[in-house]
This record gives structure tokens, sequence and C-alpha cells, in this order.
């Protein structure tokens, strides 16, 4: 009993270490979660990340918000940036109160493609930006090595452009497991040409369950740590008890954030890392060490 009663408390004390530089509220959950995925182990377990202001910093060195879509839209003529301001006014309030469709998610997203299209949008524009306005967080390139070094699948959900992210995992000699993202298409000019219609994915189908490809992956891993920088993020995968969820608090350059916002974010999420750096996200890894269990 004495020795069941030192592991128990030995495990509680990696865990609470583990979630020092963490930003919590329910301590009873989060350390629930931690000691279930730890109980069963890397082997049972995948990350699953958003892509832009997740991976990437809110605001790159020069201050702007350097996204998929944002590099995309900064190549647009006036015209162009008009009819992408129109979409957003037609859709945006939908989806804050809740009420857009999935049939009127594709119409905003093909709309603001269809744009860039008409827009003869060059990719050699594109790469140029992702090599230049495109930075990596602090830890971010440490936690996919990582992944790879243990065979702890890290997958890849965005809203945003697969190719960008492509680029940009290129640029950085990462390897993610999966990636998940609209697919854009280039004719011989290396203008955009289109898109694969079944590769689109917008702010509705964003998720695990809408994606048949991801099901093995649930079924042989079925604990998930997710990680995404927006509330919306925290429905990337179902379930409660077995998926852990973690939010980037980063706010973009003149950005408040009040206390109901964060009343929000831990309804929805279990753990918040402060400021840019992954480094503590680096900590998860211990629960698969002996002081964590």
């Amino acid at each position: 009993m004495h020795f069941k009663k030192r592991d128990f408390f030995g495990r509680m004390t990696g865990m609470k270490r583990i979630l020092q530089d963490f930003i919590y509220r329910d301590e009873a959950r989060v350390l629930k979660k931690m000691e279930l995925i730890a109980k069963e182990g890397a082997e049972k377990l995948h990350f699953l990340l958003d892509f832009d202001r997740t991976l990437t910093p809110s605001d790159n060195r020069s201050g702007h918000d350097a996204t998929t879509w944002g590099i995309l839209e900064s190549h647009l003529p006036e015209d162009g940036i008009e009819e992408i301001k129109k979409l957003y006014e037609k859709y945006r309030p939908l989806e804050i109160q809740n009420k857009m469709t999935a049939q009127q998610a594709t119409e905003w997203w093909e709309g603001s493609l269809e744009v860039c299209k008409n827009s003869g949008t060059k990719w050699s524009d594109i790469a140029k930006d992702v090599d230049t306005k495109m930075p990596i967080r602090p830890y971010a390139r440490e936690f996919f090595s990582v992944c790879e070094k243990r065979g702890i699948p890290a997958i890849i959900i965005s809203a945003g452009i697969r190719d960008i992210i492509e680029l940009w995992f290129q640029k950085f000699d990462i390897r993610p497991a999966g990636l998940l993202s609209t697919n854009l298409f280039f004719d011989e000019n290396g203008l955009i040409s289109g898109w694969e219609k079944d590769s689109l994915v917008h702010t509705l189908n964003k998720n695990e369950v809408a994606h048949k490809e991801l099901g093995g992956m649930r079924k042989s891993r079925p604990n998930i740590i997710l990680m995404g920088d927006s509330l919306d993020d925290a429905s990337m995968a179902s379930g409660e008890d077995n998926v852990l969820r973690i939010i980037i608090d980063d706010p973009r350059k003149g950005e408040v954030r009040n206390g109901s916002f964060y009343d929000s974010v831990f309804q929805k999420f279990d753990l918040a890392i402060k400021g840019e750096s992954l480094e503590p996200l680096m900590r998860i890894f211990d629960l698969f060490n002996k002081t964590a269990r």
C-alpha cells in the first residue's frame, strides 16, 4: 500500500512539474487526462495541430500577419481585395453567430480561391513570401524532431493552403506524419489555375471526423494532444477524457483579450501556452518518462 501511495504521489509530482509553464484552471481535469495518456503510452497517442498562427507566430518580424491566406491575398489587385472583403462581410457574421452551413463555408472558401485564380497570382511570388515572411515559432522544429524520434504521429489540419504549408515544412526541414489542407493547381506559367475539390478544408470540416483517411489513426492511436490558436480549433477532434486540448495564447498586434475571452478558452481548452514559444509543449514528452508515470 505504501508503495502504491508513493507511486501515485510521484506521478502527480512529475505531471505537475510538466504543467509549470502552462496556464490552466481545472487542475484535476488536466491531471486526469495526462495520467490516462501517460498510462496508455506513446504508442496510443497522436498530435493534431493547426498551422497558421499555431506553428507560425501571430506576427512576423515586420509586424505583419503572415498566414497562408494572407500571403495569397497580398498579391491581389485592389478589385480582388474588394471582392475578398465582400465575401468576408457576407459570410463572417454567419460564422460568428454559428449559423453558417457547410455549403456556405464551401462557397466562401471557393469564392476566395476563384478571386486568387482570376487575379493571376504566381507561384514564384508566393514561394518568395514563404521564404522571407513566414517565420517559425521557437521550439516548433524541435517538437517535430522529438515526435519523429519517438514515433508519435503529428497530423496537421489547416483551413489554409497546402502548397504553402508544404513549402514552409521544406524550408524548416520538418516532416509531419500527415497534412490535410486545400491543394492548389498551377498552369505551365506558374499561375493558379484551380484547386482540388476533394481537398478543400474550411472551418466547418476542419476536424478528424470529416476526413475518413484519419479514421485508422484514431482507431489505433485513440489518445490525442490537440493544439491550435483559436477557440474553434478545440473541435478539430471529438472526445473529452482522452483529448488534451492546448491553445496558443499569442494575441496579434493591437489585439486585447479580456476575462470573458479566457472564460471561453478554458471552457474548451485544458491548457494555454502564453507567448510565442512552444517550449512548454516539449515538456509533454516527459509524460513518457518514468518520473511522470
